[in-house]
């Protein structure tokens, strides 16, 4: 009885768990085209927003490079026109690269554009890590503990060396690089 019991049981586990893990092919073709493709309100379709071409993306790491420059060197209208060169770059998919970089245009301040650049900084991270693929020039992933109000934040670059545009002159050098990508 003991065995006849515990044999029902092994049974009954075993089609639980291959139930949990089968889908229908249809269910596996649908998921795998909604991680390619997204839909818009309008019903039109975009490519996923992670995928970029080498002359795409070199395009906007210099811009972005030149955003973090010119706030290094606490230069607001400058960062603004470089925010103007990484638009002309993004794709249409890019919705979230794209409400940053148009922010950055509208402000006002040093301050203002820095909290945005956290932002676009997460975006273009994102972005470089979502497309190993595509070949680049060496990005260091680099951080201040002490930027945003000692909140902490991280910068992309293409030097080792340490120029952060959170705080530009006032503290040039604080940080650490996190990553090579």
């Amino acid at each position: 009885m003991r065995i006849q019991i515990l044999t029902v049981a092994v049974c009954l586990t075993s089609i639980l768990f291959s139930s949990c893990n089968t889908q229908s092919s249809e269910q596996k073709s649908e998921t795998a085209v909604d991680s390619e493709v997204s839909v818009t309100d309008d019903g039109a379709q975009n490519l996923k927003a992670g995928t970029v071409s080498k002359e795409q993306l070199e395009g906007m790491l210099s811009a972005y490079f030149n955003i973090k420059n010119a706030l290094v060197d606490t230069h607001a209208e400058n960062a603004k026109s470089a925010t103007n060169e990484l638009i002309k770059h993004i794709s249409d998919g890019m919705h979230s690269i794209q409400e940053v970089a148009k922010k950055i245009q509208e402000r006002e301040t040093i301050d203002q554009i820095r909290e945005d650049f956290e932002v676009l900084s997460q975006d273009i991270y994102k972005l470089i890590k979502e497309n190993p693929e595509v070949e680049k020039e060496t990005v260091y992933k680099q951080y201040c503990p002490m930027a945003l109000d000692n909140k902490g934040a991280f910068w992309l670059s293409n030097q080792e060396e340490i120029k952060n545009p959170y705080f530009g002159n006032k503290m040039l050098k604080c940080g650490k690089v996190q990553e090579k990508l």
